[in-house]
């Protein structure tokens, strides 16, 4: 039986690439567009001009995958090995943000393909009272174990004005994402709009 691997949009990644060879290697491994597994992917797969990455199936029968993820020039994004072709969860919930001046919530999706976890945030801004951004409910089943560094984000708000250098964070145990400005959880003004564009987040909960 195939399993689907499943990545939400790619915000701001239009024509990004996902690659698969086998764990550990460079040797492609094929990936398939339908479940019974007799359409193969082109490798790399090419998300469309909007980000999307149509649905990926993995075969079972072969070796743990590799799964790189690049920008459509090549920067490597992220890379993870040992994928197992197991299979994928989907879920969403609504989180709950701090650093604004009212409750605000956003709505969240995520996709968990054995310890490799996408979640996608909706954008949301509203008006600061604080130096710090925080979406605070992760669900226990995505928390990692050890800590995903500030990985760049798209561009968001802060006072206002757009702000390109913002990046998120998931600390080890932990069920908060941090949202950073100049890498600092605390390099937010505490005063006039700020926010996030849509935004995706991939990462290992090992």
């Amino acid at each position: 039986m195939s399993n689907i691997f499943y990545l939400p949009r790619a915000q701001s990644l239009p024509g990004a690439k996902l690659t698969f060879t086998i764990s550990g290697t460079t040797t492609p491994q094929n990936t398939y567009q339908d479940v019974d597994l007799t359409t193969p992917h082109a490798n790399p797969v090419v998300a469309d001009a909007s980000g999307y990455f149509a649905p990926i199936y993995l075969d079972p029968s072969l070796p743990n995958y590799r799964m790189k993820l690049t920008t459509s020039a090549d920067v490597l994004i992220v890379q993870y090995d040992d994928i197992l072709a197991t299979p994928v969860l989907n879920g969403s919930f609504t989180g709950n943000l701090t650093g604004f001046t009212a409750t605000s919530t956003t709505g969240v999706k995520w996709a968990k393909i054995g310890s490799i976890v996408v979640v996608t945030i909706e954008g949301k801004t509203g008006t600061s009272n604080a130096t710090s951004f925080t979406l605070n409910n992760l669900p226990d089943e995505l928390v990692p174990l050890s800590t995903f560094a500030n990985c760049a984000i798209p561009p968001g708000i802060d006072n206002g004005a757009t702000a390109t250098d913002c990046s998120a964070a998931v600390s080890s145990g932990s069920n908060v994402i941090t949202f950073s400005r100049n890498a600092s959880a605390f390099g937010w003004t505490a005063s006039g709009t700020k926010g996030i564009s849509n935004t995706t987040i991939t990462y290992s909960l090992v």
